[in-house]
């Protein structure tokens, strides 16, 4: 009896055991999640989300916003203009309040509050009155649009959807055969071991206005019958003046049988323009290749050597 109640003791403390271990991999590894804590859903839709103009001199130029109330309850709105400045190489935006943007400055709102009904569309008329006398190139700001919260409450939590569109404008027409990029970097490792092939590609702006850059890769064996290989085409960016734009895991080529290969990286910054470059590299399994070859080597070796090992083994066991 006292053998069993041993046993039972020690499966119970085992029981104990895991239940704890268990519990610590769950608080260690789940995120922790507030069982009051909901999604944000979407409140308003706008359209467009960019708006891409040319502008002239001492013109006046009209552009058009639909801001749309998604929910079943009116939503007071207001609507503000702000600067931005790109953040890194990724393409982040960092949005400021300024008086000094010139593009915020021409532009008057036919509306800045309004009351929007559930489910109803407004237009938002952007007139914009640009001076005889300004420097060409790129001018740029954003337009929100954001509820505004009443009734407000210490105890009370509301989320605010914001909303905006990013306006782009160029001052003047730029020359087509002036040059507006280059490839600061397009790079990979010579030898790959696998066919999975990641590539660097790094791309400035060296114009006076923005552009929307297209790469595309061109993958093709030079040991092999195909002439012809379809590029593969990379996600468009908007690259603005004097900035760099990164593409990492967009590169990555999968799946290359072992071969010497040429790549050739082509990006369009529009108006026919396109800037290309070549890069070199070698997918083989070198390392499982020598492992291979060693052994192969081994074997000749016993194949040549085989009557000197009998008559080696014979007097070995002789002695």
């Amino acid at each position: 009896m006292k053998y069993n109640n041993n046993n039972q003791n020690i499966k119970n403390g085992v029981k104990v055991i895991l239940t704890i271990i268990v519990l610590l991999f769950t608080f260690h590894f789940l995120p922790l999640t507030s069982p009051t804590a909901h999604a944000a859903e979407q409140t308003l839709r706008i359209s467009p989300v960019i708006i891409n103009i040319s502008l002239s001199p001492g013109k006046v130029s009209s552009q058009e916003a639909t801001i749309e109330n998604l929910t079943n309850t009116p939503l007071p709105l207001r609507a503000t203009l702000n600067d931005f400045v790109t953040s890194g190489e990724e393409g982040g935006y960092i949005f400021e309040d300024t008086k000094d943007n010139p593009l915020l400055s021409w532009i008057k709102l036919s509306e800045t509050e309004f009351i929007l009904n559930p489910k109803e569309k407004k237009k938002i008329q952007l007139t914009i009155t640009t001076p005889r006398s300004i420097p060409l190139g790129g001018y740029y700001g954003v337009l929100f649009f954001e509820p505004v919260l009443q009734n407000k409450t210490p105890q009370a939590t509301r989320v605010s959807t914001k909303v905006g569109i990013l306006m782009l404008a160029n001052i003047g027409v730029p020359d087509p055969k002036a040059k507006k990029a280059e490839i600061l970097a397009f790079s990979t490792d010579f030898l790959h071991e696998t066919g999975t092939v990641p590539f660097l590609l790094r791309v400035q702006n060296v114009s006076l206005n923005f552009f929307t850059a297209k790469p595309a890769v061109t993958i093709t064996p030079l040991i092999s019958t195909v002439s012809e290989t379809q590029p593969i085409y990379l996600e468009e960016k908007i690259i603005f003046p004097g900035k760099i734009r990164r593409w990492t895991d967009e590169t990555t080529v999968q799946d290359l049988s072992p071969n010497i290969y040429k790549a050739t990286m082509s990006v369009s910054t529009g108006n026919g323009q396109v800037i290309a470059e070549e890069r070199y590299f070698i997918v083989f399994p070198f390392i499982k290749a020598l492992g291979i070859g060693i052994i192969i080597l081994l074997l000749l070796f016993i194949f040549v050597k085989r009557k000197r090992l009998k008559l080696a083994m014979k007097a070995l066991f002789r002695s």
